[in-house]
């Protein structure tokens, strides 16, 4: 069974490994403590739970009108089951809820299934950084969501998680995001 909820400083350890084994230059655990540490920042943290284990995460920054998309990442182990999507897809009703009408993110070029998954859910290539992950030196696509307060978005979200429960939802269970997953 899958499960959505907000993160909570007790989830640190869990993200921590998980984001370990998924990025070459993982963020500093001291930085994603103090993410999950302060309510009053606009970091918001929703994690995914398989079984009660936490499989998956995904961390925005929400500030004024504008949503930032910092990371996702889900365990080797979980992967190709739908459970990014599904963090990807609470964030943004998240930020939606919140009145978020831009909503960005990067990704490495060389992503391919990211670069798949975030033009399936309307992203649009705005720029390329040039060097942008210090690990590599690889580029990053900047990838953006334009009045995203207009009407269409909450149709369009509430078919991507319609479509989401129809064929992920018997193979991971009932996904339970909450009716109010940030608040």
């Amino acid at each position: 069974m899958l499960e959505i909820r907000r993160a909570v400083r007790a989830d640190l350890e869990a993200i921590w490994a998980i984001e370990v084994e998924s990025f070459p230059t993982p963020w500093p655990r001291s930085v994603l403590a103090k993410e999950l540490g302060a309510r009053r920042r606009p970091a918001r943290y929703f994690v995914a739970l398989v079984e009660g284990a936490v499989v998956g995460y995904i961390g925005t920054w929400c500030f004024l009108n504008e949503a930032h998309i910092m990371t996702v990442a889900v365990q080797p182990t979980c992967r190709r089951r739908g459970i990014g999507l599904r963090l990807v897809l609470t964030a943004l009703r998240d930020a939606h809820a919140l009145g978020c009408d831009y909503v960005t993110l990067e990704h490495r070029v060389s992503n391919e299934p990211a670069a798949a998954l975030y033009t399936q859910l309307g992203f649009r290539f705005e720029r390329t950084r040039r060097g942008y992950y210090a690990d590599t030196g690889e580029d990053a696509h900047v990838l953006s969501i334009e009045g995203f307060q207009e009407p269409e978005w909450a149709q369009r979200l509430g078919e991507w998680e319609h479509a989401w429960e129809q064929q992920h939802g018997a193979q991971l269970g009932a996904a339970r995001s909450g009716a109010d997953p940030g608040h």
